[in-house]
């Protein structure tokens, strides 16, 4: 006979909500600062078009998907360590994203293929703006399920 505690059911119930929610606060803060950080790129322009706006939101629906499934294999823990697990999480996130974006603006093969005004010309239609959101979603979804099933061990903690 397979038996469990309620109590400790409801607090991994409780963490892994608290983890998501957490989770989905970061993206926001991610998707802020890569909005800031190409300003080149007007991402209100999704709006105008229902297709545009159908690709955006496929990308939040891939994100919430990795980040549910991370916080479900590996949620927060209620203790005094919530507060590095957030840090390391902000941290691979908003690191990742802001590497992702020089190295496509400086250094990758991207250049060769889009030219040096390629990001600038992404915003000239909503359908591509929309799919270089869904691209910054799935980035956000993979680098925040990664740092949610990845945990660091302090040496002597």
């Amino acid at each position: 006979m397979v038996s469990f505690e309620l109590a400790t059911l409801e607090l991994q119930m409780i963490s892994m909500i608290i983890t998501f929610i957490i989770v989905t606060i970061i993206a926001y803060i991610a998707l802020w600062a890569l909005d800031k950080g190409t300003p080149n790129i007007p991402f209100v322009k999704i709006q105008e078009n229902p297709t545009a706006v159908a690709i955006a939101s496929f990308g939040w629906i891939l994100f919430y998907a990795l980040a549910f499934t991370g916080s479900l294999i590996a949620p927060f823990s209620l203790n005094g360590s919530i507060f590095i697990e957030i840090f390391w999480t902000v941290f691979i996130v908003l690191v990742a994203c802001e590497l992702t974006l020089g190295y496509i603006i400086f250094l990758s093969p991207y250049l060769r293929y889009c030219g040096v005004g390629g990001l600038n010309r992404i915003g000239e239609e909503p359908i591509s703006v929309a799919i270089f959101y869904l691209g910054l979603c799935i980035l956000i979804g993979i680098l925040s399920y990664a740092s949610l099933t990845t945990r660091i061990v302090f040496i002597g903690a």
